[in-house]
This record gives structure tokens, sequence and C-alpha cells, in this order.
């Protein structure tokens, strides 16, 4: 499937301003099928949708992705919530206080993705710290967000 990634595969819409982020890259690794799409700068705090395009990726056999039905997923961005629950708080600081000084990833506290939680992870949690990312609304519903760590990163992975 790696010769038919291109970038354009992947569509990212912010929800509150609504307009379309296009990947500025893509690496494709064989051994675990994993897509990495890369963005020129990182997200900003919000909801997104994300939505690969299933005409614009094949199998070997010219097969679209998912019986060629596109496959979207909604997801949020939060930089310093490393528990993943919508806000930047005191949780948030004790994973951090608890790793710092050591090889980490964003779930452990490395927000700068340098694998080592430091000072400047300190600064990325304390710049956001007491933020909320709420739940976007629609027809009165909540809308369910699925994620995992994954998508903690903004070079969010796909598989």
């Amino acid at each position: 499937m790696s010769n038919s990634i291109a970038p354009a595969v992947l569509n990212v819409r912010d929800l509150t301003t609504g307009a379309n982020l296009t990947p500025a890259g893509v690496t494709y690794d064989a051994a675990t099928n994993t897509a990495t799409f890369s963005f020129v700068a990182p997200l900003a705090d919000g909801n997104y949708r994300a939505t690969v395009l299933a005409s614009a990726l094949t199998d070997p056999s010219g097969n679209a992705l998912n019986g060629g039905a596109d496959y979207t997923f909604d997801f949020y961005w939060l930089r310093g919530d490393i528990d993943r629950d919508r806000s930047v708080d005191f949780a948030d600081l004790l994973i951090l206080a608890q790793n710092y000084g050591r090889p980490r990833r964003y779930a452990q506290g490395d927000l700068n993705d340098e694998h080592m939680v430091d000072f400047a992870d300190l600064l990325i949690l304390v710049q956001g710290y007491g933020t909320t990312c709420r739940w976007r609304q629609r027809h009165g519903r909540r809308v369910r967000f699925t994620f995992n760590e994954r998508f903690c990163h903004p070079r969010s992975r796909l598989q």
C-alpha cells in the first residue's frame, strides 16, 4: 500500500474554524503497516475531523480502502493534556513531575517530542494550565471522540 500513500490521502478539518489542513508529508512503515502524516506546524488546540480518502488509497491490486468508503474519525488536540481528559490540570502536572528528567513519550510528559521530560515540557504545560477543550455539540447530543496515544501528538498515526 505504500506506493499509493501521499499527503493528500488525509484531510484534517478544524471543527471550530472550518479550515481544512493538508499534511505536508507522509512516511510509511511497511513492518507495522503505519502511515505517519506530518504537518508544517503543530495543530492548534481544538476539535478535528480526519478523513482518509478511500479513492486515493489503494492496495497493490487497485482495490480502494474500506470498499471505497472514506474513513472518518474525530479527535481533539490540547497541548499539555497528558492524561487525555480534555483539560490541562494538576493531574497532568503530576504525571510530568513523576517522569521529570527521564526519557519518556507524550503519555509520560514529553510534550515537545524530544524523548526527554524536562523544563521545556514543564513550560508547555504551565502555558496551557487551566485550559479545557470542550465537546463539540451536534443536535443537542454529545459527539463521542475516540482517541489513544497515537492521536496525542501533532504527527498523528493512522493504521
